[in-house]
C-alpha cells in the first residue's frame, strides 16, 4: 500500500539549510551576535570594527530569510493574504476577477513564456 503524503510532509524543505530548524538557529545566532557586537561597541573601549563582517552576514541572513519564507508558504498564509488584499483593495471587482480566474476549475496553465502580441 502506498502512503499518501500529509500536508506536513509536503511543507518540509528538501535541504537542511531551508529547514525550519536551520532558519531558527541562524536567526538566534545572528541576533545574539549583533546584540553582543552592539554591547561591545557601546561599553568596551577599543576598536570593534566588525562592521563589514556583520553587514555581509546581514545580507546572507536576508537571503536565507527570503528563501525560507518563499519555501514555506502554506494554505493559511495564502488565505490570510488574499483576505487582507481584498479588504484593502480599492478596486474590489478586479481582485475578485483575479481570484475567480485563479480558483476556477477550468483554468489551464499555458505553456511558454506567456502571452504574445500579434502584430497588426
Amino acid at each position: 500500500m502506498e502512503k499518501t503524503p500529509s500536508s506536513k510532509s509536503l511543507n518540509t524543505a528538501p535541504n537542511f539549510w531551508l529547514s525550519h530548524r536551520s532558519f531558527k538557529s541562524h536567526c538566534l545566532i545572528y541576533f545574539t551576535a549583533v546584540f553582543l557586537w552592539g554591547l561591545a561597541v557601546a561599553f568596551i573601549p577599543g576598536d570593534w570594527s566588525v562592521f563589514w563582517p556583520i553587514m555581509i552576514w546581514t545580507i546572507a541572513y536576508m537571503i536565507h530569510f527570503l528563501i525560507y519564507k518563499g519555501t514555506y508558504v502554506d494554505e493559511n498564509w495564502v488565505t490570510e493574504r488574499v483576505e487582507r488584499l481584498t479588504d484593502e483593495a480599492k478596486d474590489l471587482s478586479h481582485i475578485e476577477a483575479i481570484r475567480d480566474d485563479y480558483t476556477s476549475s477550468s483554468r489551464q496553465r499555458r505553456s511558454g513564456a506567456g502571452p504574445t502580441k500579434i502584430p497588426d
